[in-house]
């Protein structure tokens, strides 16, 4: 899976305890006395994740449904018409990119 290429750093489940009223002393679990829930969170830690890795595969899969990525393109303006979506202003030598869709990613160097 995509997902297996980008983690970088794992971090086993651990156990979540939410109380939504106070009782002391507690013995055994939250749900069990009735003060709250507790889930097992697998994988939830998993937050060591490579970017560069993350934002190709993305753009890979993007690109094989028809998608276009401009990368490293100034993006001189965007008009939105009811008919055919977007236009991209891409500047004078560019042709105009017609879509449904505009993502500007600026600013992850």
């Amino acid at each position: 899976a995509d997902i297996d290429d980008v983690v970088k750093t794992e971090f086993p489940g651990c156990r979540a305890g939410f109380k939504n009223k106070e009782v002391s002393p507690l013995q055994g679990s939250y749900f069990e006395n009735g003060v709250g829930y507790e889930c097992f969170t697998p994988d939830v830690l998993n937050l060591g994740i490579s970017p560069a890795v993350l934002i190709e595969n993305v753009s890979k899969r993007f690109k094989s449904l028809g998608g276009t990525v401009a990368e490293g393109s100034p993006l001189r303006g965007v008009a939105i018409s009811e008919s055919i979506g977007a236009a991209i202003d891409m500047g004078e030598t560019e042709e105009p990119i017609t879509t449904r869709l505009v993502l500007d990613c600026m600013g992850n160097a």
